[in-house]
């Protein structure tokens, strides 16, 4: 069977999206869908429902207090000390955010954080080995690619300029490898360009050398490090609004 957009009841949303995409005349790859009967006769036939109300028992999701702004297009990294860092993003439309804060999770609250070097959105932050967080990339205010990196210090509390990337770009992967180097894949770059250049950060030297890049350019695409190593880099898409391709490459 087809699923279409208004079969809220077989399935769920991701499904009902792909549905979506494939009647404007999207390409979607090939693929299929769990249905929502064929879910729960999965559970009752195999008698999950214990097991699945065990593991949920106790689980709650309580509010906790707000940031102090507003934002999106922002990015969440995990410190040594657990407490996690917020930077960047944007408050509304052109009105991105030069500044961080910081959430403790045993007190439930935010608190400000050191400022950063530069406005910045779609950009990543990556935890390095001894704790450090590395951020590149990202649109500034006037929606310009940066290349620009910078290094927060949880111990310091400071940000740091560091050298930058080889390429601006925006929307990219960043994956931590098992030597502590970053490796950077993908995105965008100047002039909505889609990239499928890559390039490796060194912590002990401070730079960005390119490597290899990828068999075709891509956004929105996940990269994943392998148990053996290897980085994993699947799917993604390429083109905007009528012009866009979405990929089932890796």
């Amino acid at each position: 069977k087809t699923i279409h957009p208004m079969d809220e009841h077989l399935c769920g949303e991701r499904a009902l999206d792909l549905a979506t995409l494939s009647e404007k005349g999207y390409p979607v790859p090939p693929s299929f869908v769990v249905t929502n009967d064929a879910f729960e006769a999965f559970v009752l036939n195999n008698r999950l429902q214990q097991k699945i109300g065990a593991a949920l028992q106790g689980a709650t999701l309580t509010a906790t207090s707000p940031m102090s702004r507003a934002r999106a297009v922002h990015t969440m990294t995990v410190l040594p000390d657990g407490s996690v860092l917020v930077l960047g993003g944007m408050l509304r439309l052109n009105s991105e955010l030069a500044d961080a804060e910081l959430f403790d999770p045993g007190r439930a609250r935010f608190r400000a954080a050191a400022t950063p070097s530069a406005l910045r959105k779609s950009h990543t932050a990556t935890t390095l080995r001894d704790g450090r967080v590395l951020i590149t990339g990202g649109l500034d205010d006037r929606n310009a690619y940066l290349r620009t990196a910078e290094i927060y210090d949880p111990v310091r509390q400071t940000f740091t300029t560091t050298n930058s990337m080889t390429v601006a770009r925006s929307g990219q992967e960043a994956v931590l490898l098992d030597d502590g180097r970053v490796l950077r894949v993908g995105g965008t770059g100047t002039g909505w360009s889609f990239l499928s250049s890559a390039e490796i950060y060194d912590p002990r030297t401070g730079r960005f050398t390119a490597t290899g890049g990828m068999t075709e350019a891509r956004e929105s695409h996940v990269a994943l490090k392998l148990r053996d190593g290897r980085v994993l880099v699947v799917a993604g898409h390429r083109g905007r609004r009528a012009d866009i391709t979405i990929s089932r490459t890796a």
